[in-house]
């Protein structure tokens, strides 16, 4: 095949081949055994109301049949019975009709019966489709919530295509079906693939669901299923890959006409100045001037709209557009990928204005030398380097990058894009607006809920995409959207990716003193509206240090507020971040700040801070100062972070933990053991629920003044004490039911 785009693995070129070669196969294989007389009655439309739902008889011959073999049969007794009976003198014999014998008659209604049967049906049915499909998913709602792979397709390079279908019932996603459509592509009606037994027909026009239509699925039909549902993850997997080779191999990349600027960058939500400078760079680009600039890269946290702007860029210059990933440069061997990066120049300086669009360009254009680096890449990107510095001159190529770890891309290439452009999570306004134009998009009536620009703060424009779904799914459409639903929507948006917590964790089950919970519940209010406090003057902490004696719920109080504040919660732990060899300690600690900085507003927790941020110039190995200084780099580092990520830390052992990184943690509240009125609320609250011989508030109080000095998970640990020796009780009675913890179990 053509070497330009060949990718690793997998020709697209073969793979579109393979797919339309079985397409072709499907509509053959499906009419031999399914374009039959029973076919035909299942799709006309019932001459009578009465008819709808009623079942089908399949395979009773038709009633011309039966008149015509009935008139050959009274043909064929009059000229064998009456004819002797008949006078010349009467009928002349040049008037008699030729004797039909028994076998005559037999051939001829064996002749009719294999026309109704074999013929006849293949004409009626002639501009029907027969086609596979496969069940992806079930919509919410509308007419046709069914989506559905099939094939075939003759409209589409591989024969593949996916198309929307009423609802069927008992079929779940991964269900195979044969669809029968008539000559305006209309779907009329189903046949359900069963691995044993006879094939249930759904026919809409009829509103019937027949479970016995049609004979157990045939050896050639069951496998060409098999090989249709193989074809159909291979087309999921590489329908864009194959029409870009399409694009690329054949160099007409397609090219529309210019619109209105101004119509292009509507749908772009941005800062009316930002829109206004890229408009203005693609303007200068798409008139020639000598200002404009040959490399643009688009930076920024996912879900921006990075490659929504790089659409917009398209829509408005009207220039050939070559969108690639690395899959469209990689090949299979070396030297390989750098002939695909010369072929796509070639065309590109070929046009008489060209954008090349590169999207997640960090994996396109990796940091040569670097760990994750292979020899491919460092291919493609000194080929893209030579290309780029040899066609420079040309004035009429501009590459566009898009990514979300420019410190990833190699230096070489970063210094070849002349702008580069931060596009950062949406502001007050602009969310509102992508709020609004999906709400109406989806049908859910104005206005939105006041809080909205409080409860979506961080929110990316992929985000609030994905909340206007969700509200519209559990919602519905039937009345606007209220704070509270809001709210409760944007805690569970926030939660995916979250480190899983305990969710009955509260304010109310938190037994601490009223000082300190007080000053918890200022910590989360100001971490809930830290966006608001901060437009107004007021700082909001990056760090709080959770410390006291072990046991005493300091783990429960980052869970509390994980819940309470509704924000993206990340865990970790010493495991997590202490590895064997230098360097991927600090690797795995600028990881999980990226992860939670992506995620943010978030809470990024480090229990057992002392283990992993002891104090250096001690004893302490290389690793530990690896961590303590990429910690401290990462917490208030010399680059400006505007994405904010809360640090909660804990430890038992402050005096351990170096003090660069104690001044990170300004804030810092004790967790102490509880007093003997706390020590009875805690005891309440284990003891809430388990079936108990005495009062709860009393045994509580009785039990508090039995213990001194006892942390929370000291009490729980009493508790769980006393029941095993109830359940061991009630078990030594036979009767496990009547178990029962009195206050001697806890003697």
């Amino acid at each position: 095949m053509n070497s330009e785009f060949h990718v690793v693995g997998s020709d697209p070129r073969k793979i579109e081949a393979d797919l339309r070669t079985l397409s072709q196969r499907i509509d053959t294989v499906l009419r031999r055994h399914y374009a039959t007389l029973g076919m035909i009655r299942l799709l006309s439309p019932p001459k009578h109301l009465r008819q709808r739902g009623r079942r089908v008889r399949m395979h009773v011959p038709s009633r011309w049949l039966v008149i015509a073999s009935a008139v050959l049969i009274l043909a064929s007794a009059a000229t064998i019975w009456l004819a002797p009976l008949i006078s010349p003198r009467w009928i002349p014999s040049a008037w008699m009709p030729p004797e039909l014998s028994p076998i005559t008659v037999g051939i001829v209604i064996a002749a009719l019966l294999l026309f109704e049967r074999l013929v006849y049906p293949r004409i009626v049915l002639a501009g029907y489709t027969f086609r596979l499909m496969r069940l992806e998913r079930i919509d919410a709602g509308g007419e046709f919530p069914c989506a559905y792979t099939v094939a075939p397709v003759p409209d589409t390079a591989s024969g593949f295509g996916w198309e929307a279908w009423k609802r069927a019932q008992n079929l779940a996603p991964g269900d195979l079906v044969i669809a029968v459509s008539d000559a305006q592509n209309n779907g009329r009606g189903l046949i359900l693939l069963r691995t044993e037994g006879r094939l249930p027909a759904l026919m809409w026009d009829r509103n019937l669901l027949q479970v016995d239509a049609f004979p157990a699925l045939p050896k050639d039909v069951r496998l060409l299923a098999q090989h249709f549902d193989r074809a159909c993850d291979r087309h999921a997997a590489h329908a864009d890959r194959i029409e870009r080779s399409r694009n690329l191999r054949s160099g007409q990349m397609e090219t529309p006409a210019p619109v209105d600027p101004a119509k292009a960058w509507e749908g772009v939500a941005l800062a009316p100045a930002l829109k206004q400078r890229l408009a203005t760079l693609a303007a200068h680009f798409v008139e020639g001037r000598a200002t404009a600039t040959h490399g643009l890269l688009l930076y920024g946290p996912p879900g921006t709209g990075k490659t929504r702007i790089a659409r917009a860029f398209a829509e408005c210059m009207g220039c050939t557009f070559y969108p690639l990933s690395l899959p469209d440069l990689k090949s299979g061997y070396v030297g390989q990928s750098g002939e695909n990066v010369k072929a796509l120049w070639r065309k590109a300086v070929a046009e008489p204005c060209a954008v090349i669009f590169v999207d997640e360009c960090e994996t396109v254009f990796g940091r040569r030398g670097g760990v994750g680096t292979d020899s491919f890449v460092e291919e493609i990107v000194t080929a893209f380097l030579a290309q780029w510095d040899g066609f420079e001159k040309q004035k009429h190529v501009w590459v566009i990058g898009a990514t979300n770890r420019r410190d990833l891309i190699d230096p070489a290439l970063l210094s070849r894009f002349e702008e580069q452009i931060e596009i950062g999570l949406p502001e007050d306004a602009q969310r509102l607006g992508i709020l609004a134009e999906e709400f109406a998009r989806l049908g859910i009536p104005p206005p939105l809920p006041p809080r909205t620009v409080a409860l979506t703060v961080g929110l990316s424009g992929r985000d609030l995409v994905g909340l206007a779904k969700r509200a519209a799914r559990e919602h519905g459409t039937q009345q606007a959207l209220g704070d509270d639903a809001l709210e409760s929507l944007t805690k569970a948006l926030r939660k995916q990716g979250s480190t899983a917590t305990d969710a009955r964790a509260s304010w109310d089950t938190l037994i601490l003193p009223e000082a300190t919970l007080k000053e918890l519940k200022t910590t989360a209010g100001l971490l809930q509206h830290a966006d608001t406090f901060r437009k107004r003057g007021i700082g909001v902490p990056r760090g709080l240090l959770l410390y006291g004696p072990p046991g005493t719920g300091k783990t429960q109080v980052a869970r509390t507020l994980a819940n309470e504040t509704g924000l993206r919660f990340i865990g970790a732990s010493t495991a997590d971040i202490k590895q064997g060899y230098l360097g991927q300690s600090g690797q795995k600690v600028r990881e999980l700040f990226e992860r939670a900085r992506e995620a943010a507003p978030s809470l990024l927790f480090i229990d057992e801070l002392d283990i992993i941020a002891a104090t250096r110039g001690g004893q302490n190995d290389a690793i530990l100062t690896e961590i303590v200084g990429q910690l401290l780099q990462e917490m208030d580092g010399i680059a400006a972070q505007t994405q904010p990520v809360f640090v909660l830390a804990a430890t038992n052992r402050r005096d351990q933990i170096d003090p660069a990184v104690l001044s990170r943690l300004p804030k810092q509240i004790e967790i102490p053991l509880p007093d003997r009125d706390a020590v009875a609320r805690l005891i309440a609250v284990l003891l809430d629920g388990k079936p108990l011989s005495f009062p709860v508030a009393d045994g509580a109080r009785t039990l508090a003044a039995r213990v001194d000095g006892k942390s929370g998970r000291d009490l729980r640990s009493w508790v769980e004490s006393a029941e095993h020796r109830a359940v061991a009780r009630a078990i030594e009675a036979g009767d496990p039911d009547a178990v029962a913890i009195a206050l001697a179990d806890f003697d």
